[in-house]
């Protein structure tokens, strides 16, 4: 029996496929995430939707939203997002911890990172990058050993 590290590899054609649909869905769901706090018509004001859009996206209707269209998204809702070393992240400030999280949204089994100031992010972002590659070159193909 095949063992996969993520839902999007099992289910793909192809690893490519995989990655975007990682990425689509992670993205979709840290959009769910800040949606859950506003009402409707501030949601649809802030990013610049209608009604049907925001309907789908609070349904997690992740086939009709592209990655282009869902960072855009992301972006006007408070999210950013950065490419370190050629992978996309999502970065949020959480007051709560005083500090600022990155998440690498198209990587198997995630990998995120920790930063007091955005400054220090993509430093901390390099170093989770690396650890998260090297796990995986030990791990071997399809995530074992």
């Amino acid at each position: 029996m095949e063992r996969y590290t993520c839902v999007w590899d099992a289910i793909c054609d192809t690893p490519e496929e995989a990655r975007e649909m990682r990425s689509r869905s992670r993205l979709l769901m840290h959009l769910d995430q800040l949606l859950n706090r506003l009402s409707d018509a501030s949601a649809r004001q802030l990013m610049g939707i209608s009604t049907e859009r925001l309907d789908a996206l609070r349904r997690g209707k992740i086939d009709l939203f592209s990655l282009e269209e869902l960072m855009g998204l992301a972006r006007r809702i408070g999210i950013s997002v950065i490419e370190i070393d050629g992978e996309p992240a999502t970065i949020q400030h959480h007051p709560e911890i005083g500090m600022h999280r990155g998440e690498f949204i198209a990587l198997a089994g995630g990998a995120d990172f920790y930063a007091a100031d955005r400054a220090d992010l993509e430093r901390e972002g390099r170093l989770s990058l690396k650890t998260y590659r090297e796990a995986r070159v030990e791990e071997g193909p399809g995530g074992r050993p």
